[in-house]
């Protein structure tokens, strides 16, 4: 016999039950349970969010200029575990290289050249029999080759001698005046200033390699603070120059906006472009954003169209509702979204739809057919039924991508993407100017390519030492690109800038 923890005897067959026993295994198991449950949701959160960061460090690794904002010099040589270089642009039907109508930049020969040297044959070429210099020869058969080169280096030297005159009246001696500009007993021309500030500045070369390259055209070798010297002088001679474009932009009608930065003194710096096609002004400043705008001027007064990247700080201005968004930055995001569908087929996306299908390249595709169409207008704007059928596609895909049915990317990526699609909703009228304004670029690569020597300058020396060396650069920056986009030899422009005398773009 048993005996059972409620007192009673039982046979030794009967099974005996420890109810307490019991519920406190059920308990136990039931909290086992909750935690595994409560590990396990935490688990597949931590692995959601795993496999977001996997795929965003991925979408990284495989970013270029062609799917990001990162420039062209960034692009890695194409090879084992590099992306694939290729264009946002598509096939024309054309060949490579010149079209037909393109005017050359042949070499030609010139009717009066400096040096002329006369060559004659010495033996026959047909027997060998010396020819006699006094002989006759046939004016008719001779052959004329032209050879263009530079002279021999060499420095002139102006030597100015300020005589003194004595007055015959009070007997007063009176020294001639020094010339404009000339103050020392030596020193170096205008020409050649504006020369070492061209390959200080305009070949991106440190101030040691600018006064050797200089060397190899004139002879001699400036020193390094001497090019420092000319650098600042010409800087310095240049604010009238800033002060007129920037009165100019503000009255443009349309103008490009972008910033990028820079490195100096260690700490990170921004230079901000405001440009149109014959004018370029580059701004240092601290700041980024509003501040940093109000700080330089130009968009305070300013009442045209701001074509740029989509920064809300330029939103700030209330008289720029209409301002126009870069749709090339649009593309390359589009593409940066549609590299990710197709890296993962079938992954993402709404199951109702074709696995194929993929809601950025629709959007990429019609805005390519509405620039497409403004390209081949006569007047640059795009058909009324064009517009309105290509918009309907833009908007269709990027409503498709907001809805419930509609599965994205995990975590961070699936946000962006998300943020894409609501900006394209709510803001297509500023992504589109350019189809209904013939003025308004489809892009704002002007600016990007205004900043472009800035980035390179970082790429070659590291950054600048100081904010005010960077205040120098950026003027200097101005006014060659503005010379540039106007046909103006840089050269003497810098030599007339050296002189107080810099080149003013035209108003209007």
């Amino acid at each position: 016999m048993l005996a059972s923890p409620d007192g009673m005897d039982h046979d030794d067959g009967d099974v005996v039950v420890d109810v307490v026993a019991l519920r406190s295994q059920v308990a136990g198991l039931v909290r086992l349970n909750t935690g595994l449950n409560a590990q396990i949701a935490r688990l597949v959160e931590e692995n959601t969010r795993l496999q977001g960061l996997v795929l965003m460090l991925q979408t990284r690794l495989h970013q270029d200029s062609s799917n990001s904002s990162l420039p062209p010099s960034s692009d890695r040589f194409p090879g084992s575990g590099s992306p694939r270089q290729r264009s946002l642009r598509r096939a024309s039907g054309r060949h490579p290289g010149g079209q037909e109508g393109h005017p050359g930049t042949t070499l030609r020969q010139v009717a009066h050249p400096d040096l002329v040297i006369d060559q004659f044959p010495v033996t026959c070429g047909a027997c060998g029999e010396g020819l006699d210099a006094t002989g006759a020869h046939d004016q008719a058969k001779v052959v004329v080759r032209q050879v263009f080169d530079l002279p021999e280096p060499r420095l002139v030297v102006t030597e100015y001698r300020l005589h003194q005159r004595v007055c015959g009246a009070c007997g007063a001696k009176t020294s001639a005046p020094d010339p404009a500009g000339v103050t020392a007993p030596v020193q170096y021309g205008p020409r050649l200033a504006g020369a070492v500030v061209f390959e200080h500045e305009y070949q991106v070369t440190s101030q040691r390699r600018a006064a050797q390259g200089v060397a190899g055209f004139s002879g001699v070798t400036p020193s390094v603070g001497t090019v420092a010297n000319m650098q600042a002088r010409t800087a310095e001679r240049l604010a009238g120059f800033v002060d007129t474009v920037k009165h100019q932009l503000v009255e443009a009608p349309v103008i490009g906006a972008d910033e990028t930065g820079l490195n100096v003194d260690q700490q990170l710096v921004w230079a901000h472009v405001y440009r149109d096609e014959t004018r370029t002004l580059i701004e240092v400043h601290p700041k980024r954003g509003q501040e940093a705008m109000h700080a330089i001027g130009v968009l305070d007064d300013f009442e045209g169209v701001v074509v740029h990247d989509a920064l809300r700080s330029y939103d700030s201005f209330d008289q720029h509702e209409d301002d126009q968004l870069c749709a090339a930055h649009l593309l390359r995001e589009l593409q940066a979204v549609t590299d990710v569908y197709q890296a993962h087929p079938g992954e993402f996306g709404d199951p109702d739809l074709p696995v194929d299908w993929i809601w950025s390249q629709q959007v990429a595709d019609a805005i390519l057919a509405i620039k497409q169409a403004c390209d081949q207008a006569e007047d640059h704007r795009c058909p009324a039924e064009v517009l309105a059928k290509q918009s309907y596609l833009i908007k269709s895909a990027a409503w498709i991508s907001l809805g419930a049915g509609w599965q994205g990317p995990p975590e961070a990526l699936g946000r962006k993407h998300l943020a894409l699609a609501r900006r394209i909703t709510s803001r297509l009228h500023n992504y589109l100017l350019f189809a209904t304004d013939a003025r308004v670029p489809f892009d704002n690569n002007g600016a990007e390519r205004d900043l472009r020597m800035a980035k390179l300058r970082m790429k070659v020396s590291g950054g600048l030492r100081t904010i005010s060396g960077a205040k120098r650069y950026t003027r200097i920056r101005s006014y060659l690109s503005t010379c540039m986009k106007n046909s103006i030899d840089v050269i003497t422009a810098l030599a007339n800038a050296y002189q107080y005398r810099p080149y003013i773009p035209a108003p209007g």
